[in-house]
């Protein structure tokens, strides 16, 4: 009897040890594999520069959420690096162009096609009534099975800004915690963001 109880419990405690290993992985150690491809000048964007944001084609202001997410996310992005938003009717430092969508499907190895979902930005130095010298260009996706558009924004953009002014040459996969910090909090901002301007246009 002793020795059938023993054997139960340490079944039982093995069990256990590995249910919390697996929790642990759950909540610590899986990742995003987002897809960089990064060209930079050798002029750099100095820390404290002021900045407006251009969206490249101009029917996605249709978008609505979206296209304000995509605004709000990389903004966020920029004044965690130290950049920050040039003040209405002043001349800012430097301009960032951005893209944004769904674009092709594409095939998993242990799945179906899943539809890319991209952040693509653009730095130029700001020129009244011209087009500066781009500074730096970069394009991130993911692949998330069932993660949209709305809700890779924000991953996308603090990939995006830490890599910007980084040639990768060509494109580079790296991996993010679904739970990163930097992620938690830039989403976090752009959320209270669009909950503030919605509340100033009601």
């Amino acid at each position: 009897m002793i020795r059938h109880f023993r054997t139960r419990w340490l079944f039982q405690l093995g069990a256990i040890s590995l249910a919390a290993s697996m929790a642990g992985c759950s909540a610590f150690d899986i990742k995003q594999e987002v897809r960089i491809d990064a060209i930079a000048s050798t002029k750099s964007v100095a820390r404290g520069a002021s900045f407006i944001l251009n969206v490249r084609n101009p029917a996605l202001a249709k978008e609505g959420a979206t296209y304000n997410r995509a605004l709000a996310a990389v903004s966020a992005a920029l004044e965690s690096k130290g950049q920050f938003l040039a003040p209405p009717r002043t001349d800012p430092q430097y301009v960032v162009e951005i893209d944004f969508g769904v674009g092709n499907a594409i095939q998993q190895p242990n799945s179906g096609p899943i539809q890319e979902k991209f952040l693509s930005l653009s730095a130029r130095d700001y020129v009244r009534g011209g087009r500066g010298e781009e500074l730096w260009n970069i394009k991130v996706s993911v692949t998330e099975a069932g993660a949209t558009l709305d809700h890779a924004l924000p991953l996308l953009a603090v990939v995006a800004l830490d890599n910007a002014g980084i040639d990768t040459r060509g494109e580079t996969t790296i991996e993010i915690p679904l739970k990163s910090p930097s992620v938690t909090r830039i989403r976090n901002i752009t959320e209270a963001a669009l909950q503030d301007a919605a509340a100033e246009a009601r």
